[in-house]
């Protein structure tokens, strides 16, 4: 199975016309590590890096070009700097997110996430994504190659929200994105293998940056979020041994419900707050209802 990915890590740290930040270029560099290193799907070769005053507008767009000249089919977009409520900033200017989604729709592949820690990240959801969608191991390749065409968005604050910079060398929701991709034990096991989904990563990285901010800042995630392998978990799977069966005990003659009931009980209450977790809930950000995988309704 030939199944490629390739990934654009962007990291700017001063832009015309903005105040510097001081992790930004940090928050490319520790993604793009983690992407390309052993728990990462993407191949060294395949992570194109732009960094501080290298990130102009003609530089970024020949990387969406070379990009698409590799013919990924799985695509990586990371973008760590200033942002507006209509776009992203570069070294030498803004970039409209109407350009950046079709920078992404240019690259042709059939799955895609795109990760932005910056202000107003929520404002780039208004734009269209439809259409869109060197891997170590052939576990790998066969897990993505079963995931759901679409663009994935993990944003780090809502459309009106602005985004921390952070305290220590990553801003706040890049920070908890590492700190997830290195305690998470995998909500995925394929292969014999754990893998992190990015929804539980998101989950993960929201948690942090609300408690960081005391509120202030609201990661938003779209997309089919629940399928997407994004990394395989540092720590090995749970392996769940089948119980030793015990001899029998005479059957009890107490009145009142025996233990089967009780059994029966707890599952249907079980299944019961796991239908209700999974329910669509109403997202403020879009005003629309939104499923546990990113769909709408």
């Amino acid at each position: 199975m030939s199944f490629r990915t390739v990934a654009i890590v962007i990291g700017v740290n001063n832009s015309l016309g903005s105040r510097p930040l001081r992790n930004a270029e940090n928050d490319a560099r520790d993604l793009a590590s983690f992407l390309a290193g052993a728990h990462g799907p993407v191949g060294h070769d395949d992570v194109l890096l732009v960094l501080g005053r290298n990130a102009t507008r003609p530089t970024v767009e020949a990387v969406f070009h070379e990009a698409a000249r590799r013919r990924p089919d799985l695509l990586f977009v990371v973008f760590s700097g200033h942002g507006g409520g209509g776009s992203i900033a570069l070294a030498d200017g803004e970039l409209d997110h109407a350009l950046l989604a079709g920078c992404v729709r240019h690259v042709h592949a059939k799955r895609a996430a795109v990760v932005i820690d910056a202000c107003h990240a929520g404002a780039i959801a208004s734009q269209s994504f439809a259409g869109l969608g060197e891997i170590p191991d052939e576990s790998w390749q066969a897990l993505l190659a079963q995931m759901l065409p679409g663009v994935r968005l993990l944003l780090a604050s809502r459309a009106d929200e602005v985004a921390s910079d952070g305290q220590g060398r990553n801003g706040t929701f890049t920070q908890g994105l590492l700190a997830g991709l290195r305690n998470l034990a995998g909500d995925v096991v394929y292969a014999g293998r754990a893998y992190i989904t990015a929804e539980a990563l998101f989950r993960y990285a929201a948690r942090f940056a609300q408690r960081q901010t005391n509120g202030g800042q609201t990661p938003v995630a779209f997309g089919p979020v629940a399928d997407f392998a994004i990394a395989r978990a540092q720590s090995q799977p749970i392996v769940v041994r089948p119980a030793v069966r015990q001899p029998q005990s005479a059957p009890s003659t107490s009145s009142g419900p025996g233990f089967g009931t009780f059994l029966i009980l707890a599952a249907a209450g079980g299944l019961g707050a796991y239908a209700w977790s999974r329910r669509p809930k109403w997202d403020r950000n879009v005003e629309r209802y939104r499923s546990r995988d990113g769909r709408f309704w």
